[in-house]
């Protein structure tokens, strides 16, 4: 799909084609785009409207069976600069300032691995050379132990938990299997959110996932540059254009 082809416009049409009494799913990118999708289908029946980490979120409280979760972004921050020492004896004799940098080394790791789902250190590594991050001594396996820390400590979660527990954890979509799943800026996903959003299918469930590659710009943030080709080659997934462009005049084009 183009820039300016009307992905979104297609995807809300394809939204009030559908009969209402199936069970509809529209995920976006953000909070912004989900306000402004929520304003365009109002009056759709049977259709929610919302964010990845919102759907996986929603996830994670159902299997646990809680109401509410605290969200606390430095989560993982706090845990390795208070607990790092534990985990590689080779921080006790660094200078302050190595000492920062395999922190960050760590924290930026755990971020992206989780992302990623990334389950060994040859994975970690890889990651590290995509995001030009310089290992110094042992953080590949030093961020498989703090992940590991971070599934068996979920009494409160961070953003990036949101699309990773839920995978990690094997959760169960309870309550959140869908006829119909549309979804914007697929080209944007990193591959947990990619699972995250096949384990919302059953028996019949079809998906329309609208993209272009040429404008994924989200690799800083763990978007994989492999997802939107591999949601391509699910089964039974044909592949439509959206090539004219009605944002600018011919000459701009």
């Amino acid at each position: 799909a183009s820039a300016g082809s009307g992905k979104t416009t297609v995807l809300v049409n394809i939204l009030r084609l559908l009969s209402t009494d199936i069970k509809k799913l529209f995920c976006a990118f953000n909070t912004d785009i989900v306000k402004e999708l929520k304003k365009k289908t109002q009056g759709v029946e049977n259709v929610d409207v919302r964010t990845m980490h919102s759907l996986g979120m929603n996830m994670i409280m159902r299997n646990l069976g809680v109401d509410s979760l605290p969200i606390v972004e430095t989560k993982y921050r706090e845990y390795i600069l208070s607990k790092i020492h534990l985990y590689s004896p080779v921080v006790r004799g660094m200078n302050r300032k190595n000492y920062m940098k395999y922190v960050n080394n760590v924290t930026k790791l755990v971020d992206f691995a989780r992302y990623n789902l990334a389950e060994d250190e040859e994975e970690i590594v890889a990651l590290a050379q995509r995001h030009e991050i310089d290992i110094m001594f042992d953080e590949p396996k030093v961020t498989l132990d703090i992940m590991e820390w971070g599934k068996n400590n979920v009494s409160c979660i961070d953003y990036t938990d949101m699309v990773w527990l839920p995978n990690t954890l094997s959760m169960k979509p309870l309550g959140l299997q869908f006829d119909f799943i549309l979804l914007d800026e697929s080209q944007d996903f990193s591959v947990a959110q990619r699972e995250l959003i096949l384990k919302c299918q059953k028996m019949g469930t079809r998906y329309v996932f609208v993209g272009d590659e040429n404008q994924a710009i989200y690799s800083f943030a763990s978007a994989s540059p492999e997802s939107f080709r591999k949601l391509k080659e699910l089964p039974n997934t044909t592949s439509l254009p959206l090539s004219i462009s009605y944002r600018c005049p011919k000459k701009i084009v």
